[in-house]
């Protein structure tokens, strides 16, 4: 590869990048932003249309599951009506609402254009979109190709169409790059490549999707900084990209993985869904427990003391049950369980732990109660999580020196505070 890994690091200094989500993130298959949900069977693509035959109509969802994403200093919900909300740093146009400014946006207000959306996932300044009709578009910077509309550089304030992409199931977003799931069980990757997070086999990047070779009956994957995961529907974990962490779960730290390399090491273990932060990963088993590797510099994994090293293989994070989410921020995680409430664990600086505590000395490996209830969704920025309730408001918690908790206050907010406040994401 040309990029060597102190170049990355250079690129990804460590006050500005966030990793998701979404997959969930995220494990993918909720949608992106640093959050998961259980994966979906593949299913076979519709026939081409007969040449001539006019498009079918734009459906409008109508019982839209709704969502949260966490970027880079910047936040989006996805509505019930299938509209997107969004709010926080404005300057790569990464919010969706025809504006590019060094000034904040303060509190919550529609992405253009965009009506019909089913999933939304935050990179660092880009943000993508999988539409009802399985058509797939992307707002923000376009460094790297990463909005995937076929060129280099710019930046595009409202949602444009990522070429060549259509039956799309889900979306994961990195810090430079971007996954597709298609229904047929395929992988789609575009954007940055210096250290293989396309899973291609070499460190070109891609300004459109381009298939990921080698793989098929995938349901669910997960983008992190710079590297990646797709689980198969057969239980097995495949991984690729930047390795310096061990954050792929291979069994040592390594030069960067370029194609899709199986996780041996997750083979039976159950794992329904990942979540891929900054230099981290999480998994989620079948029984609710949760797994973790890479780095461990403020306990992000949950497996080990803070700065102990890189865990170089799945670990089980210890008392950690019924998990039915997770979310990987850059260096925090977040788990959402079966009875509403929410866990954290890894750096509390900025208050990302919502636990009350504001400072690096204060990290810690051990989950902690965050104060809400009646939790649905969750998501990791890079500094700052979002969680989404049952009666439709989001808490926030984390810095809001870019307004990501969508609050006036400039200055980090150590337990949740209610974005707006007074925002719903019921119309």
């Amino acid at each position: 590869m040309n990029a060597s890994l102190a170049s990355l690091a250079a690129r990804l200094p460590i006050s500005r990048r966030l990793f998701l989500a979404t997959a969930m993130a995220t494990l993918a298959a909720c949608g992106g932003g640093g959050g998961d949900a259980p994966a979906a069977a593949p299913a076979a693509p519709a026939p081409a249309p007969a040449p001539g035959t006019p498009p079918p109509p734009t459906p409008t969802p109508t019982a839209v599951t709704p969502r949260v994403a966490a970027g880079d200093g910047f936040s989006l919900a996805l509505r019930t009506n299938g509209t997107v909300s969004s709010w926080g740093d404005q300057g790569s146009g990464q919010l969706g609402n025809t504006v590019v400014s060094a000034s904040s946006q303060r509190t919550p207000q529609a992405v253009q254009g965009l009506a019909d959306a089913l999933q939304v996932a935050a990179g660092g300044f880009h943000s993508v979109a999988v539409r009802a009709n399985g058509t797939v578009v992307a707002w923000g910077s376009n460094a790297d190709g990463k909005l995937g509309i076929g060129s280099l550089g710019g930046l595009f304030p409202t949602p444009q169409p990522v070429a060549g992409l259509s039956q799309v199931n889900a979306i994961s977003v990195g810090q430079d790059h971007s996954l597709a799931l298609r229904s047929d069980g395929t992988v789609w990757a575009w954007g940055q490549n210096d250290v293989g997070q396309l899973g291609q086999g070499d460190d070109q990047s891609r300004t459109t999707p381009t298939q990921v070779p080698g793989l098929n009956s995938v349901v669910a994957i997960a983008a992190g900084a710079a590297h990646s995961f797709a689980l198969r529907n057969d239980g097995s974990v495949w991984a690729w990209g930047w390795n310096a962490n061990a954050q792929l779960g291979l069994g040592s730290v390594s030069a960067p993985v370029a194609a899709p390399t199986r996780v041996t090491a997750l083979d039976g273990r159950g794992v329904v869904a990942l979540a891929a932060g900054g230099f981290h990963t999480l998994a989620r088993t079948n029984l609710g427990a949760v797994l973790g590797w890479g780095s461990n510099s403020r306990g992000q994994t949950g497996t080990a003391a803070p700065g102990s090293g890189n865990v170089l293989a799945p670990t089980t994070v210890p008392g950690l049950l019924g998990v039915t989410a997770l979310a990987a921020g850059e260096t925090h995680s977040i788990a959402l369980r079966n009875d509403g409430t929410v866990r954290t664990w890894g750096n509390a600086s900025a208050g990302r732990l919502g636990n009350g505590s504001d400072g690096a000395t204060q990290s810690t490996a051990t989950p902690q109660v965050v104060n809400l209830s009646g939790a649905t969704a969750i998501a990791a920025g890079t500094n700052h999580s979002l969680v989404l309730l049952q009666d439709g408001r989001v808490g926030c918690f984390g810095s809001n020196f870019t307004s990501q908790c969508g609050r006036i206050e400039v200055t980090d907010l150590t337990v949740p505070v209610e974005v707006g406040p007074g925002y719903r994401v019921q119309p």
